[in-house]
């Protein structure tokens, strides 16, 4: 009798290691569904060229009832996704130096916004750029900047309204670049001095 309990017990123990094998690869490719591709990627203040990644959201709107920021109430995997930027050195390092996020895509009838966090998904906002009526969203992270620095940032990008179909999807396209701190963002201009003139042009009134 002995004998055929091991003898079960060496048949059982395979089957369950199997099984745990299987469902760990399951939540694991599961976790890697929410991210973008690639989900990570590292830069530090003199890295050459760009890094790039692709979203892998599902599109949608992130927010129909319009009662709360989009990055509330949406869906990692489905209308928003995350990709984890690492800004390797120190402070010092980037001295002088900044990393530029721009996000891009397709068509500016769909709406993408861009927030980055520290640390984690819901750390704090150090960056972030939410327009409409765009194809392109672009934010820093200045490592100089109080509460900022370096390490681990997250890049949550929301889908605000981006149709799921017909496809082929309109799939944003983001990059990461070390530029210098006074370099002007060529997506996002800075904001007219105070006092400055602005030409408005308005419909005529119905007669």
């Amino acid at each position: 009798m002995r004998t055929n309990r091991l003898s079960q017990n060496g048949f059982l123990i395979p089957r369950v290691f199997l099984a745990l094998v299987l469902v760990s690869a399951a939540l694991f490719l599961a976790l890697l569904s929410f991210g973008a591709n690639p989900s990570t990627g590292s830069i530090g203040p003199t890295t050459p060229g760009s890094l790039t990644w692709l979203g892998t959201g599902k599109g949608g709107e992130a927010d129909p009832s319009g009662t709360l920021g989009g990055e509330d109430t949406c869906v990692d995997g489905q209308n928003c996704d995350v990709y984890t930027l690492t800004l390797t050195g120190t402070v010092a390092d980037w001295s002088g130096r900044k990393a530029r996020v721009d996000i891009q895509w397709g068509s500016a009838s769909h709406d993408y916004d861009m927030y980055i966090h520290k640390g984690t998904v819901t750390g704090a906002i150090v960056s972030s750029s939410a327009r409409g009526n765009t194809k392109d969203e672009s934010a820093e992270i200045d490592p100089s900047k109080p509460g900022v620095g370096t390490g681990i940032f997250v890049v949550h990008v929301v889908y605000w309204d981006v149709a799921p179909v017909p496809p082929p999807l309109d799939q944003y396209g983001g990059t990461v670049t070390a530029v210098g701190a006074t370099v002007p963002n060529p997506i996002v201009p800075p904001p007219l001095p105070p006092g400055t003139a602005t030409m408005s042009v308005f419909p005529s009134p119905p007669k």
